[in-house]
């Protein structure tokens, strides 16, 4: 082998090695990403989903309490 091919070959190795450093890095990121989601997004998202709102004080009163409780029509 001459001085080019070693060349060549470490030149593809470290092409490969790159490569899959790369990749490696770019499915950490997924899994960081996918974890961070997962403890920051999704328990906010399950108590908005569950989340039940109870009537408005506003409805079913008479037309006196209604006024002096500040209730408007939007």
């Amino acid at each position: 082998m001459t001085d080019d091919d070693t060349m060549d070959v470490l030149t593809g190795i470290t092409l490969v090695a790159a490569f899959l450093g790369f990749f490696a890095l770019c499915a950490m990121l997924v899994e960081w990403w996918d974890s961070t989601w997962r403890v920051a997004v999704e328990p906010v998202r399950t108590e908005i989903y569950s989340a039940r709102m109870s009537p408005s004080p506003c409805f079913n009163r008479s037309w006196w309490w209604w006024q002096s409780a500040g209730c408007r029509v939007i």
